[in-house]
This record gives C-alpha cells, sequence and structure tokens, in this order.
C-alpha cells in the first residue's frame, strides 16, 4: 500500500513541476514587423463599411475613439 501512495505522490509531484516551467521563454522573441499583416479592407456583397480603426502605429490606441466603460 505505501508503494502505491509514493508512487502516486512521485507522479503528482513530477506533473506539478512539469506544468510550472515557463514555456515562452524558450521560444524566439516576438518580431514587431507588422509588415505581413493584411492592410487591405475586404469588402463583402451586402454589406457596408461604415467605421474602421487599424492598430498599425506605435503606442496607444486613440483615446478620442477608445477608452474604458
Amino acid at each position: 500500500m505505501k508503494i502505491t501512495y509514493h508512487a502516486f505522490l512521485s507522479i503528482a509531484l513530477v506533473l506539478a513541476v512539469i506544468s510550472c516551467k515557463d514555456y515562452t521563454k524558450s521560444r524566439p522573441a516576438a518580431d514587431n514587423n507588422w509588415s505581413d499583416v493584411e492592410t487591405e479592407i475586404r469588402e463583402y456583397p451586402g454589406y457596408e463599411l461604415v467605421w474602421n480603426d487599424e492598430f498599425d502605429v506605435s503606442g496607444a490606441p486613440d483615446k478620442a475613439k477608445w477608452g474604458y466603460e
């Protein structure tokens, strides 16, 4: 009975340690080159674009258009 308890405890400990690992450090840093992002506004039959705002500038969004509720 003690062997089963220790085996379960060991497996639980290993799983807990593995789940806490930060996998983002092993990935390469994100490239902030947005040149490959599609900037063309698509048109769809039967729909009309009434408002659009692009977030392709550095810094915070325009405070005149965006805020908190």
